[in-house]
Formats: C-alpha cells, structure tokens, sequence
C-alpha cells in the first residue's frame, strides 16, 4: 500500500470540509423550505382559498341579487325570468333563495 502524503491528507481535509459545508448549505436550505411551507398552509388556511368562485362574485349577480330578489319575493318574477336576467341557472337561484332567507 502507497504512503500517504501531507499532500492527499491536505486534500481529503479540503475534501471533507467542503462536504460539510454543502451539507450545512442543504441544512439551512431544507429549514427554511420547511418554514416557507408552513407559512403558506397557515396563510391557505386562513383565506380558505380553493374550489370554485361564488356565483355571487360574479358581475351582474353581486349587483342585481338584491333587487331581482325583492321581485321575486313581490311575484314580479318567475325564477326562471330572473335567472335569465342574472345570466345564472334557475336551480342556482332557487338556492340563493334558500341560502339568504
């Protein structure tokens, strides 16, 4: 077996220190992915973003809800005559109906 130099001892430290100082890099890179994930599950959790928009978000519903629904209530419309003016199905405003009674 070859005799081991200053040289290769050199090396393999400057080897090993390198390898250290890279798995310190990940280390800190992991810890702070971990804390940029947990960031974003809490701000997801607190927006409660996700799924489909409301059908009251929509232009035309947000703005004419109110007053289609006191028509309707008055038996100036049908359902089917103020889904065709809200441009939504009469289904969804039967539930609009339930939902804001």
């Amino acid at each position: 077996m070859a005799k081991r130099t200053t040289d290769d001892r050199q090396a393999a430290r400057a080897a090993l220190s390198a390898l250290r100082r890279a798995v310190g890099y990940q280390r800190e890179a992991l810890t702070a992915l971990e804390a940029a994930q947990t960031a974003l599950l809490t701000l997801v959790g607190r927006a409660g973003v996700g799924g489909r928009p409301s059908v009251r978000d929509r232009p035309g519903v947000r703005e004419g809800w109110a007053e289609v629904r006191r028509r309707l209530l008055e038996g100036e419309l049908s359902r089917r005559q103020a889904a065709r003016e809200l441009g939504i199905s009469a289904a969804t405003v039967v539930r609009l109906l339930r939902e804001s009674a």
